[in-house]
C-alpha cells in the first residue's frame, strides 16, 4: 500500500491450499489494498492538519505574550522591535526552552550585549510583577 508513490504497508494473503488463490482473489485484494491506502491517505491529511490547527493555537496563545516581552523590552532597553526580539530569542536558546512555555515570573538570562541606552532623567520604575518582572531580570543582565 503507497501514498504518494511511498510505500507504508503491504498487504499479505495466505492459504493453507495450494493456488487457492486465483485471479479473481487477486484482483479483489489489489482492490482492497487501494481502497485501504486511500484511506490511510485520508487519515494522515487529517492528522496533520490536526497537528498543524494544533500548532498555529499555541501560536496565537503566545503571541500576545511575547508581543507585551517585545514592547516592554523595547521601552527598557531603548531599542528596536528586532534587537528586542534578539535578546529574547538568545534568552530562549541559552535556556534551551520555548519562550511561549515560561511561567510567568520565570527567569530568563541571556549572555550577550545589551543595546546601546541613551541616558535617561526620568526616575526608575517601580519593581515590577508577572511577565514585567521576568523582563527586569533579563535586562539587567543586558546593562
Amino acid at each position: 500500500m503507497s501514498i504518494n508513490g511511498k510505500t507504508y504497508g503491504a498487504l499479505n494473503l495466505y492459504s493453507r491450499a495450494t493456488d487457492a488463490l486465483g485471479d479473481a482473489e487477486r484482483q479483489r485484494a489489489e482492490f482492497f489494498a487501494v481502497q485501504a491506502s486511500a484511506a490511510l491517505s485520508v487519515a494522515r491529511r487529517q492528522a496533520e492538519h490536526t497537528q498543524l490547527t494544533e500548532q498555529l493555537r499555541d501560536a496565537l496563545a503566545t503571541r500576545a505574550g511575547i508581543d507585551q516581552a517585545l514592547g516592554i523590552l523595547m521601552a527598557q532597553q531603548d531599542c528596536t522591535h528586532d534587537q528586542a526580539f534578539a535578546i529574547l530569542r538568545s534568552a530562549s536558546q541559552h535556556q534551551n526552552r520555548n519562550f511561549g512555555t515560561w511561567p510567568p515570573g520565570s527567569s530568563l538570562r541571556s549572555p550577550g550585549r545589551r543595546p546601546a541606552r541613551r541616558a535617561s532623567t526620568t526616575p526608575p520604575d517601580p519593581p515590577a510583577t508577572g511577565p514585567a518582572r521576568t523582563l527586569n531580570a533579563l535586562t539587567r543582565e543586558h546593562r
